[in-house]
């Protein structure tokens, strides 16, 4: 990839991640308790965005031990993304947020180091 195509990427990666975190600071407790994706609420939804980073951490982790097979099939997806959002039911939306922004941040560390990496992905 190339240096132009490879900073467009991150900077997109990093735009993503600000948008997240930008547009969920400002909610109070109801506002977090608002419907946003389906049957999820907000805190729902950014745990759901925890559960992904967890996922391409695990994903990179496995690419670094030679491991590019996908990591599991496409018709798991809603499964584990519910049970993604359900281990951290316990994290209020603003800790969600604050796992997510650490978690993306550190990924994106890790990716530019391992950038040609091949990694498994379940698509």
């Amino acid at each position: 990839m190339s240096g132009l195509l490879r900073r467009e990427v991150v900077e997109v990666y990093e735009s993503g991640v600000a948008a997240v975190v930008d547009s969920a600071g400002p909610w109070d407790a109801a506002e977090w308790g608002r419907l946003a994706c389906g049957g999820w609420d907000r805190a729902d939804t950014v745990r759901h965005l925890c559960a992904v980073i967890a996922w391409y951490h695990s994903w990179l982790d496995r690419a670094l031990a030679g491991e590019s097979s996908p990591p599991f099939q496409p018709h798991e997806f809603d499964g584990r993304n519910q049970a993604g959002v359900d281990e951290r039911r316990g994290l209020t939306g603003p800790e969600a947020v604050i796992e997510f922004e650490r978690d993306a941040v550190s990924y994106l560390d890790r990716a530019q180091r391992h950038w040609s990496a091949a990694f498994g992905f379940p698509l």
